[in-house]
Order: structure tokens, then sequence, then C-alpha cells
């Protein structure tokens, strides 16, 4: 039932949207407003329906996720995506979920996909990076990492995934440094500390 409701929603999202940009463009004009009001523009209309239509699919994955339907989750975030190209928490969940079911190719496929597309790039740079660490792809991760620190929103969590890759990678000066970053920058950051000492430890040969 539920999903007979969401395929009905999406038609009409379809339909609505078809309708309202078929009426902006037919004769490539606008006719003047016959109301003193201010009028919302078909384009805001849409997309106050898309994301409804979104905001429904997303709760719908719930409800999925409790009955352990799990592919269909993400065939609902495959849509909600497509519909929102920056819902980075869908881009995330989807590949851990595909991940967690043995297909890693899959996961990496949507994550890149969505580093195209997401406006807050940062943020899938970062769960990218991570979920490369994750499966032990330490060289393929750096990048990623690399470029998350570079965005004003960045967080202590993406400097210290960057810091254990190139500890893993034995990369020790470069491990120093973000370490002594996340020190500087997230004093209140408790394995700041006692991740500087060790890789200055490793830096040092003394373990």
């Amino acid at each position: 039932m539920r999903y007979i409701q969401l395929l009905t929603a999406c038609a009409v999202l379809l339909a609505v949207a078809g309708t309202a940009l078929g009426q902006a463009t037919k004769t490539g004009k606008t006719s003047k407003p016959t109301v003193s009001k201010p009028q919302v523009s078909s384009k805001v209309q849409v997309q106050g329906i898309v994301d409804r239509v979104v905001d429904g699919l997303w709760e719908t994955t719930d409800y999925y996720w409790h009955d352990g339907d799990y592919n269909r989750i993400v065939s609902l975030v495959r849509v909600s995506v497509e519909a929102d190209p920056s819902f980075n928490d869908a881009y995330s969940s989807a590949a851990w979920l595909l991940w967690s079911m043995g297909d890693t190719v899959a996961a990496d496929s949507l994550l890149e996909y969505g580093v195209t597309r997401t406006q807050d790039k940062g943020d899938l740079y970062y769960e990218l990076g991570w979920h490369l660490y994750n499966t032990k792809r330490y060289a393929a991760a750096q990048p990623y990492l690399e470029k998350a620190i570079t965005y004003p929103n960045s967080e202590a969590r993406w400097y210290s995934t960057l810091g254990h890759t190139y500890r893993q990678l034995k990369k020790y000066d470069e491990a120093v440094k973000t370490w002594e970053t996340v020190v500087k920058k997230f004093p209140d950051f408790p394995p700041g500390k006692t991740n500087l000492e060790r890789v200055k430890a490793l830096q040092a040969g003394a373990l």
C-alpha cells in the first residue's frame, strides 16, 4: 500500500511539474497578473511539491528499514536524489546499505555520482573518503579527505579520518601536521592529543 501511494505521489508530481513548466514555456511570454497580490511562480510551486514528495520518500524508508527491505530503501533513495541532487544524507545512507549488503562497487558509484551533483561538496567528499577508508582503500581515500577539509564547514572527524589515513599510508609527517591542526582547531575533540602523540612516536620510530 505504501508503495502504491508513493507511485501515485510521483505521478502527481510529474503531471504538475509538466503542466506548470509547459505553461511557462508555451508562448515564451508571461501574462500580467490580474490581481494585485504577489503571485507565487510556477517554479516555486513545483519545487514545493518536489520537496514534499522527497520528504515522503525519505520518511517511507524508515518503514522499510524496520521490514529489513534494504533494496527498496536504496531504490527510494535513488528517486529522491534525482529530485534533490544535494540530499547528501540520502547518498551516504544508501551507500552504507549497499556496502553492508556486499555491493561495494555500487556504493562507490553512488557516492561518486553524488559528488558530481551536490552543491554541498565538502560533506560528500568526506563521506566518499570515509567510505574508502572504511573499506581499507587508504590511498584512494586520501584525495577526497584532503578536499573535504578545504571547505569552511569541515569538522573534527574529517581531519581525524585524514590523520588516520596518513598513518595507515605511513605518511607520518602529514599525519603529525593533521593532528596538530585538530588539537589547535578543535581543542575539545577527545582523541586529538592522544593521536598526535602516537603519530609523533611513529614519526620518530619509537613505535
